[in-house]
């Protein structure tokens, strides 16, 4: 694909006018790249902040390959572990940011891994470890906190979600040991919720805006409610009910781009798994104003992605 005005006589397969705009960068490459994201492939690493030493630790080849690359072009450098004892041998050694765990390993698994990385010595005892599992159960929660993990992601993972994750909980070290800011005061009128402008661009690129609208629209219909009968459950202190729709609301959340909101029913079922009721209360305050604010925030910037589709077919007319 050639970006700019022709080709110079090389042959391509396809040109992109100058000044080039990112969406019909994104609608050319799909239709060269076939099921392939255009997202992915054109997402340079170079735009994006550099986001420190992670730590993958993974069996399965492929699974490898895809994690690696995803992190790598979101600004982080990555080392590879194939099993739990490498994990542990690797984490003793070298000085790592954080780490991202699979459950499932040979030899020893996540579970048993992430508890000799805590019983180690120095600063690696500390650092942020985020599970990755395609196990299901209402007692996963619990044995992630109990062996020592962050936090946890379920397969299949959202990459862009990893990426959030990793970022904030290498920040939450970073400032729990003194090596970071202090956190920043809220701003009056600043939007408290964190929305994934390119998974919402991903969206529209596969099903358009109209479908995207719909999308949207049947998410918030269906999260809201969810949520107002979540802070019911509370109360009561309803351990289960409150686990299981947490893990319901979160994962329709990721699937439409909602980061603030997963990130907030993960902290509460995390909470909750622990039995500290004094962390829930203002969890659910947070979850309130996230959740007042989802509607406005995403059409908002689903509207922002609408204009710049509109941009883009008035100038290929």
């Amino acid at each position: 694909m050639w970006l700019g005005e022709g080709s110079g006589g090389v042959e391509v397969d396809a040109i992109v006018p100058a000044p080039v705009d990112p969406f019909a960068a994104v609608a050319v490459a799909r239709q060269l790249l076939g099921q392939r994201s255009p997202l992915d492939v054109l997402e340079p690493a170079a735009l994006l902040a550099r986001g420190g030493r992670i730590l993958l630790v993974e069996d399965d080849r492929v699974n490898q390959s895809l994690l690696a690359a995803a992190l790598t072009r979101r600004g982080f450098s990555v080392f590879v572990a194939g099993n739990g004892e490498e994990a542990v041998r690797l984490a003793s050694r070298d000085s790592f940011d954080a780490v991202v765990m699979d459950i499932q390993l040979p030899q020893i698994d996540g579970f048993e891994a992430t508890r000799r990385i805590r019983g180690l010595r120095g600063r690696v005892a500390e650092i942020p470890i985020v599970a990755l599992t395609a196990l299901k159960g209402p007692f996963l929660r619990k044995r992630c906190d109990e062996a020592g993990f962050t936090a946890m992601l379920e397969k299949p993972v959202n990459l862009d979600r990893l990426g959030t994750t990793l970022r904030r909980c290498i920040a939450d070290e970073r400032r729990a040991g003194g090596m970071g800011p202090p956190d920043r005061p809220a701003v009056a009128g600043e939007l408290p919720v964190d929305v994934s402008v390119p998974f919402l661009e991903e969206m529209v690129a596969v099903i358009g805006i109209d479908r995207a609208r719909a999308c949207i629209a049947d998410f918030i219909a269906d999260a809201v409610p969810r949520c107002r009968r979540l802070e019911e459950l509370v109360p009561g202190w309803e351990v289960d009910a409150i686990l299981r729709s947490c893990e319901e609301i979160s994962g329709i959340a990721e699937t439409c781009g909602a980061t603030a909101l997963g990130d907030v029913l993960e902290e509460i079922a995390g909470a909750v798994t622990r039995n500290d009721r004094m962390a829930v209360a203002p969890l659910m305050a947070r979850l309130e104003t996230v959740t007042r604010r989802l509607e406005p925030v995403l059409t908002a910037s689903l509207d922002d992605v609408a204009r710049r589709w509109a941009s883009r077919g008035s100038q290929a007319a």
